[in-house]
């Protein structure tokens, strides 16, 4: 093991090419789905006019209970995840929502 787990003196450098890149969007398509990540708003917007029925996903909890207990089906996915504008809030000088 102690071959395996480097001294503590060693620095590990994570590769800086990896923190620069941009993640881009991305579809995966399965026989029985389709998941999306878009990475803006009008993306997001887009695919939902596209696909009405389609799920909007920020993790798989209640999902997977519907699909695995419910019996219920979803034929297209869409993760939330990289779309900025859907993890702020944003309010007016009184409290209220914007």
């Amino acid at each position: 093991l102690s071959d395996v787990v480097p001294p503590p003196s060693t620095e590990l450098i994570f590769p800086a090419s990896l923190t620069t890149q941009t993640p881009a969007a991305l579809r995966v398509e399965g026989d029985a789905c389709t998941w999306w990540r878009p990475t803006s708003l009008s993306q997001l917007l887009a695919l939902k006019k596209a696909h009405p029925q389609a799920r909007i996903v920020g993790g798989n909890t209640e999902i997977g209970i519907e699909m695995r207990q419910k019996y219920l089906h979803y034929a297209h996915l869409i993760s939330p995840s990289l779309v900025s504008e859907m993890y702020q809030f944003r309010h007016d000088v009184d409290g209220g929502a914007v």
